[in-house]
């Protein structure tokens, strides 16, 4: 999303749908096939605002086409079995600057070097250009590599969470899974600085692999852990979790003013079959209150001033009416998305 157009996927058509800012419908953008300029699958996109195009990452390679759905050419020819190694794949573009993410498991740790561990990768037409390894990884690369996910069969696994990318204006802001560190992006020299450390004193984690095995064991959750963070214009906002507590601080930049939010959420446990132990997970969303159709505000998206809601048509029927400029209900439409407005913060002290 950008001051003019809105781009968005579905995951039941492996196209882009473009809109303008009022939710017109524009145009569609690549579609399924074995043709010039068709693919298989799609696995994710991004956003070349400079050149006004869009880059489809998928099973055939990284396709660009303008904003109209043009096919223009196929990105220096890569395909992602070559480049990535862990089963997460996405593609971030910043302005000109194209990357590529991975997390998850790792798929190739025999066929791929020992640098096959990076969370971003700077690409441009020939290739590779610059890797951004998490410094988290240091020490541990070797007992990482020695826990790949299965190609089949049940055995557990080392797997990482998503790198937090979030945008506010022109910046590009990255933090690592446990790395406690926010970094900014600097174009001219391409590499991120560290701007911001979350002090977290003695909650960290007191055993990394454990902590990163897809079967977690209880305890795991116990530690301190900062997931995500949202960056506004006066404010930073993190989330993390501790046990069955869910913490959203808001740290004012101005003056490192800070408040504390929390609500409780239960580890969700599932048994699968052939595998002695459940899985684990607690929800760490970005969750707001929402003021519009009632209930709850989850950030599933940032834009460069939005933070984006992917939210239930039905939901959206039964709380919203429609109205035109003279009051009349008009017929509902296709509602997507819901942007958000920050207006107060529940601080608990």
């Amino acid at each position: 999303m950008n001051k003019n157009d809105i781009f968005i996927s579905d995951n039941k058509d492996i196209s882009v749908f473009h809109f303008d800012r009022k939710g017109i419908f524009l145009n569609r953008i690549g579609k399924k096939g074995q043709g010039n300029g068709e693919y298989l699958n799609r696995i994710d996109f991004g956003i070349n605002k400079i050149s006004k195009e869009v880059y489809i990452l998928s099973t055939n390679g990284i396709l660009i086409y303008d904003y109209d759905g043009n096919y223009k050419r196929n990105y220096n020819g890569m395909v992602p079995h070559e480049f990535f190694s862990q089963i997460q794949t996405g593609i971030e573009v910043y302005d000109d600057h194209t990357f590529l993410k991975q997390s998850g498991g790792l798929w190739f740790p025999d066929t791929h070097p020992k640098d096959s561990l990076w969370s971003l990768a700077l690409i441009n037409d020939e290739g590779f250009e610059k890797l951004f390894l998490n410094p988290a990884h240091i020490g541990h690369e070797e007992e990482i590599e020695n826990l790949p996910a299965p190609l089949s069969g049940w055995k557990n696994y080392w797997t990482e969470e998503e790198p937090c990318i979030n945008y506010y204006d022109t910046d590009f802001w990255l933090k690592y899974p446990d790395v406690d560190t926010l970094y900014k992006y600097n174009k001219n020299t391409e590499n991120f600085k560290a701007i911001y450390v979350v002090d977290l004193g003695n909650k960290k984690s007191k055993n990394y692999i454990d902590s990163h095995m897809w079967i977690k064991s209880r305890e795991v959750f116990n530690d301190l852990f900062i997931k995500s963070a949202y960056h506004t214009k006066d404010h930073i906002y993190l989330v993390g979790s501790m046990d069955e507590t869910i913490y959203t601080i808001r740290y004012t930049k101005d003056n490192g003013y800070i408040q504390l939010s929390k609500r409780k959420e239960k580890i969700i446990t599932k048994q699968f079959p052939k595998i002695p132990e459940p899985y684990k997970r607690i929800d760490r969303s970005f969750i707001l209150t929402n003021d519009l159709t009632g209930g709850t505000f989850r950030v599933d998206y940032t834009g460069e001033h939005e933070w984006i809601f992917v939210i239930d048509q039905d939901v959206l029927n039964e709380n919203i009416t429609i109205v035109d400029k003279n009051g009349n209900n008009k017929e509902k439409g296709q509602i997507f998305i819901l942007l958000c407005e920050i207006r107060s913060f529940d601080a608990v002290y």
